[in-house]
């Protein structure tokens, strides 16, 4: 009994294998999956590349950033109030700057400068020297109503000190006396010197405003970012920001540019061949052309991918141009390797389109067979 069942089971696997080697017809194939379209992937504005988040042969997600645009950052020069904004987004930094002499002014957190003399300076040791950087005492020549601090910013060779006030209120052009402790006795006096209202600080740039972070009356720091600018923009409508997104899952299939390179507005720095775009290209014989065309059901296997992966796919073009025409358009081979061919089958390029599944790679090589 034992002995009848096992035959009977290798009489149905025998069918079963007869049945599916039928199913596939006689004609069979070689292909590899090729790119059959490719989406490029241009720059947004003029200027350098900052950063490229993929190389070539990577898998993308809609929606990834492939680069990012390099903006030309633009910091506060000192500390202190927005005064005045004549630039928005969008403007001409440039065509702006050469009109009004900046984009926007900041009025210094430090109100009044002073030059000190140390000629008037109280002839002791602790009183002969300063050091840039130093904190400062003043208190006004008058009645001495009027005091504050200050911070020594600069020292030249004649012995004036140059000191930004940081704290007091004075009238412009008020005589001032500067000592070097809080006590301020004539000993530790270092110099006197003349109140000067400081002026703005003049902000400019060049370019093209993409992004602005302060408006009128906000306070700032030194080095403080304040705007953003790109070097083209032909209006700001136009303006999607400086990542470069993937509209669709797929595979890089090139990349044009590295990071700080100088890319061109819609300069194309990457292509990206997208996961149903992928496509089996076979060679099919002038006789088989009478067997199969557009619309032809195949079977592809791809033996690559764990468990062997099988698809239906369908052709979906057919080259009108025979394969040895097309490869001696682009071929470098010599004569002599042309004449040693004596194969004069004519091959026409096919076109299969298959739907797209995950592990599969550009390049892989998959057996076709026809579909009965």
């Amino acid at each position: 009994m034992k002995r009848l069942a096992t035959a009977v089971m290798a009489a149905i696997m025998a069918i079963l294998s007869a049945t599916a080697f039928a199913s596939h017809g006689s004609l069979s194939y070689t292909g590899a999956i090729e790119a059959q379209n490719e989406i490029a992937l241009s720059a947004p504005f003029s200027g350098r590349v900052d950063a490229v988040n993929f190389k070539v042969g990577d898998v993308v997600n809609a929606g990834d950033v492939v680069a990012v645009m390099r903006t030309e950052k633009v910091y506060s020069p000192i500390s202190g109030t927005v005064e005045a904004i004549f630039a928005d987004v969008g403007y001409d930094a440039t065509a702006v700057s050469s009109r009004y002499g900046g984009v926007l002014f900041i009025e210094p957190t430090n109100k009044y400068t002073l030059y000190v003399d140390d000629k008037y300076a109280y002839e002791s040791v602790s009183a002969m020297y300063a050091h840039l950087g130093d904190t400062v005492y003043l208190k006004c020549v008058t009645d001495g109503s009027h005091v504050g601090t200050g911070r020594i910013t600069a020292i030249d060779d004649d012995g004036v000190y140059t000191v930004e006030t940081t704290a007091g209120e004075f009238y412009p052009g008020e005589a001032v006396r500067v000592y070097n402790r809080e006590r301020k006795y004539d000993v530790d006096r270092i110099g006197r010197g003349t109140i000067i209202v400081s002026t703005p600080e003049t902000v400019s740039a060049e370019g093209y405003i993409v992004n602005r972070f302060v408006e009128v009356g906000d306070t700032v720091e030194k080095g403080q970012l304040i705007m953003e600018t790109v070097t083209d923009l032909p209006s700001y409508e136009e303006y999607t920001g400086t990542e470069i997104i993937s509209p669709v899952s797929g595979i890089v299939t090139q990349v044009l540019v590295s990071e700080a390179d100088s890319v061109s507005s819609q300069g194309v720095v990457a292509y990206i061949c997208p996961m149903e775009d992928m496509g089996v290209e076979i060679e099919l014989t002038e006789e088989e052309l009478a067997e199969v065309g557009v619309g032809t059901q195949l079977e592809l296997v791809f033996e690559q991918v764990p468990g062997e992966l099988r698809l239906t796919g369908e052709i979906t073009g057919i080259s009108y141009i025979p394969q040895s025409i097309l490869e001696s358009s682009t071929s470098s081979q010599s004569a002599d390797a042309a004449e040693a061919e004596t194969d004069d089958t004519v091959y026409y390029k096919a076109y299969v389109d298959f739907p797209a599944t995950d592990g599969l790679r550009l390049g892989m090589t998959a057996t076709v067979y026809r579909i009965n």
